[in-house]
């Protein structure tokens, strides 16, 4: 039965890390077993909350049934995430190994960075003559950076070279840090070393093109060498002499290690492959012409092959930019994909990302299928984390499959994942970094307009709802009142005002206190909200205890008839509810005339607030008689 082997790697780098993935996954052909790729692109800033969320993709390896793990330990930055994901598997029992990179607990492969540094300055020193030499360096913190700059130091020392006359400094592993070395070194007013060690090839590619632009030639000025044998270094004009890690090897020799120690064989805690040293211009050694010729034409098709897709990329991020949905998102993602070469890929979002709700950085025990180009008219769906997958996402027929688990974050929070089936090379070539970010902005930008819709609902909501009792506020006068009466005046319709007021909520509130005024003005606004529930007409909180209704009303019969309603539905819930006071409220309406053409609604809610004014008055006095009539009788 074949075997599933988990692989996590931080691809920053693209064709390094990539070489070795295709020497894994060329081998996992060969074996028949399933190779499960956990990437990400933490690079360099590895405490910004941006990157440590992406780092949660390597607690989805957890979470499958995998028989072993490889960890590509020199690419992921963060020295914390890493004892932590490396102390996690050990303690899991897993059969697990380090690559590139020596950790406590574990087996080790990879190339011996000491041996081959040591081995770069030899030749520097015993062919050519080198004594003031530049070493640049990586970061500090960097266990194959030390390894490098011990090697170094070391190889100097022991030529007699005076280390005083040698320049070292510890910059990223980045082009821009070979630049930043080179601009260093001028400031110091030495002149220029006889040869510059660089730490990694993206160094010295930077240290080259600073050095070119201030009219220096290289090897004639200068030597300078590498470390990985890149292919745009060794193609470069000048080539760049570098160190050859065999990657392809690596990654071959890694599988059949964890693969063994899964079948119990004994293996060995430290184990080196071979590296050479590429001679080639930089160094003032030289390459043979044909080999040159085939270099440039390979890297020339690389960057055509490159440019193609960018641009692609370029157009889809126009396209994605554009929608406002997920479901939008998906239908556009969905048209794009065939001008990637992409076969099986899904997407799987964590379902609150994309409700404008909070979502954290962890993956939830349930992701939605929102994408399967396996399955195009699917249903969205969803999946337990833990299986990982879609259902039918891997082909039956296949007798091996590598698929390529990638996170799908903004803003330091994660949205979810999405997968890929065997498309190394969009690793090596760097483009799947560019093509995954403008998907991640993409849904970023969805998340934030369905953010802002939703925050422009609730602002709408405060804005024309009263707090205390749910139903509209006088500000929605403007938007559904004026417009409704413009349109009845327009089309021959009438419209009825009725305005009510509380009686004697003064009384309540003074005697048996403001919470029990409160509960009185909220029944009767949900007296006044029930009384049409097809929503033809609607009530407003007007002032303190004063509501209005408005609607269209055909006649006195029926505006008598609301009223009616009205009056019959505060006698129930006083018969239902125990107050300290009964529930009353007088009413004042208006009917307007047909074909009116006016179009002040403050006029008509004055003349309903009149009328109700006029009725609460007669109350009163008719109150009183009866006060008096009563306190006559006795």
């Amino acid at each position: 039965m074949n075997k599933r082997i988990a692989v996590l790697s931080t691809a920053w780098n693209g064709e390094h890390i990539g070489s070795i993935l295709r020497g894994i996954w060329n081998r996992a052909k060969q074996t028949g077993d399933d190779i499960f790729i956990f990437n990400t692109y933490g690079g360099f800033q590895t405490e910004k909350e941006f990157n440590k969320c992406e780092y949660h993709i390597f607690d989805l390896a957890m979470k499958a049934d995998i028989d072993g793990i490889i960890i590509l330990s020199n690419s992921i930055y963060s020295t914390k995430k890493l004892r932590e994901t490396v102390q996690r598997f050990i303690d899991s029992g897993l059969a697990c190994i380090s690559v590139e990179q020596d950790l406590e607990g574990i087996p080790f492969i990879g190339t011996d960075n000491y041996a081959a540094m040591c081995s770069m300055v030899e030749h520097l020193i015993n062919v050519h003559g080198c004594k003031r030499m530049q070493f640049v360096g990586g970061p500090g913190d960097h266990i194959e950076a030390f390894e490098r700059k011990k090697a170094f130091l070391d190889t100097v020392t022991k030529h007699g070279i005076d280390i005083s006359e040698c320049y070292m400094g510890d910059y990223n592993f980045t082009h821009e840090g070979g630049e930043l070395a080179f601009e260093e070194y001028k400031k110091l007013g030495k002149g220029i070393p006889d040869a510059v060690v660089c730490a990694n090839d993206e160094m010295a590619l930077g240290y080259v093109n600073t050095a070119e632009k201030y009219g220096y030639t290289i090897p004639n000025d200068i030597l300078v060498t590498g470390f990985d044998n890149l292919l745009r270094a060794e193609s470069y004009n000048p080539g760049i002499t570098s160190v050859e890690r065999c990657k392809d090897e690596l990654g071959r020799r890694c599988l059949d290690e964890v693969l063994g120690m899964i079948e119990g064989h004994e293996y060995a805690l430290k184990e080196y492959v071979p590296y050479a040293i590429n001679l080639n211009e930089s160094c003032g050694c030289g390459i043979v012409k044909n080999r040159y010729v085939k270099l440039k034409k390979r890297y020339s098709e690389m960057l055509y092959s490159n440019e193609k897709i960018r641009l692609q990329i370029n157009y889809m991020q126009k396209n994605l930019m554009t929608c406002k949905s997920i479901e939008e998102f998906k239908e556009v993602l969905f048209g794009e994909l065939k001008h990637f070469d992409i076969g099986n890929f899904a997407l799987l979002l964590d379902e609150k990302a994309y409700k404008g709700e909070y979502f954290g950085n962890k993956y939830p025990k349930h992701m939605k299928i929102i994408l399967n180009s396996r399955d195009p008219h699917m249903e969205e769906r969803y999946v337990d984390t833990e299986k990982l997958l879609p259902n039918n996402f891997l082909d039956t027929d296949q007798n091996s499959h590598t698929v390529i688990f990638m996170p799908l974050h903004q803003n330091g929070r994660n949205f979810g994942y999405c997968v890929m089936e065997d498309h190394i090379r969009y690793i090596e070539d760097g483009n799947l970094y560019y093509w995954l970010s403008v998907i991640n902005v993409a849904l970023e930008n969805i998340r934030q307009n369905i953010c802002i819709r939703q925050l422009n609902k609730k602002l709408e909501h405060l804005y024309l709802f009263d707090s205390m009792t749910g139903i509209y506020n006088r500000f929605a006068l403007q938007n559904f009142g004026i417009p409704l009466l413009k349109q009845n005046n327009k089309t021959g319709r009438r419209t009825l005002f009725l305005f009510a007021d509380m009686d004697g909520l003064k009384k309540i509130n003074d005697t048996y206190g403001h919470e029990n005024g409160d509960t009185a003005i909220k029944a009767l606004a949900g007296i006044m909200k029930g009384i049409t529930p097809d929503g033809s007409f609607f009530a407003i909180r007007y002032g303190g205890d004063e509501f209005l209704m408005m609607g269209t009303c055909p006649d006195e019969k029926m505006a008598e008839s609301i009223k009616d309603m009205i009056q019959n539905a505060i006698d129930e819930y006083n018969r239902s509810n125990v107050m300290p006071v009964p529930l009353a409220v007088s009413i004042g309406y208006i009917l307007t005339p047909v074909n009116d053409r006016k179009s002040d609604i403050d006029d008509y809610i004055r003349q309903a607030d009149s009328m109700m004014y006029q009725i609460k008055q007669r109350r009163k006095k008719e109150q009183k008689e009866r006060e008096e009539c009563e306190k006559t009788s006795i």
